[in-house]
């Protein structure tokens, strides 16, 4: 969580009456990890290719579900990586074109999408509990995974572009935002990205163990958030302390 929304959440949490604090903090709990979904899968399609305009409506859907259930969808990254890679070389070799290589690209952009939701998935349960190895390592495999992917069918979908059975699906906008997402997709940004994803980590496991100390009793930030007992003017006090310490 960045400062800026520990600094909303606090202002949001000092007003009003302790009973309503309560209340929005349930609330706030949700909506934090609603937040996360969102803003790790509008970070992961920066770099992913639609493979030309897509109707969104065709995948847009919305639905009330508790996070307990939701599941992976056993999409294997390893594998849908291999089979990109063999299409890419299919298209470069003139094997596949035209309207079949798009429904071959289709069906990896399908894939991709379940991948991207996988990770956001797994960016949330890690965000519950950094200090656990298994989550971080887990949404570290598959962020890599999925940025690879998107690089492969990214240069793909260029390739198809100047197709002309495909004019229709690669209209100006279409290859605009395509070259767009290009220039955000190549493979030998990957190592930087694993770095910069390490420093993350490393930087998560730091403030979570972060502590400040409160009438001679340690206080860790989830602490503070979730403890009913507090009142507005000790959870103001506490939390001011705990930002002034990151």
């Amino acid at each position: 969580m960045n400062a800026y929304s520990k600094n909303a959440k606090l202002r949001i949490r000092c007003t009003g009456r302790v009973e309503k604090r309560k209340a929005r903090r349930k609330g706030g709990y949700m909506k934090r990890i609603l937040s996360i979904l969102l803003i790790t899968m509008i970070l992961c399609g920066l770099s992913g290719c639609r493979g030309g305009r897509e109707a969104a409506s065709e995948h847009a859907y919305h639905t009330e579900r508790m996070f307990s259930e939701l599941v992976d969808s056993g999409t294997d990254a390893a594998l849908e990586i291999a089979r990109a890679k063999e299409l890419l070389f299919r298209i470069e070799n003139g094997e596949v074109f035209g309207t079949h290589a798009q429904e071959l690209l289709d069906a990896r952009m399908e894939a991709y999408r379940r991948l991207e939701t996988d990770t956001a998935i797994a960016y949330v349960r890690y965000c519950m509990d950094v200090t656990n190895e298994t989550g971080k390592q887990a949404y570290d495999t598959l962020s890599i995974q999925i940025g690879s992917l998107a690089c492969i069918l990214t240069e793909a979908a260029i390739l198809l572009k100047d197709d002309p059975a495909l004019r229709d699906r690669y209209d100006a906008e279409a290859v605009e935002d395509l070259l767009q997402k290009d220039a955000l997709s190549d493979l030998a940004v990957m190592p930087l990205l694993e770095r910069e994803r390490a420093l993350v980590g490393a930087y998560e496991a730091l403030t979570e163990q972060l502590t400040v100390t409160y009438n001679d009793r340690a206080w860790k930030g989830d602490m503070i958030l979730s403890d009913p007992t507090l009142s507005a003017e000790e959870f103001a006090t506490l939390y001011e302390a705990y930002l002034k310490e990151l």
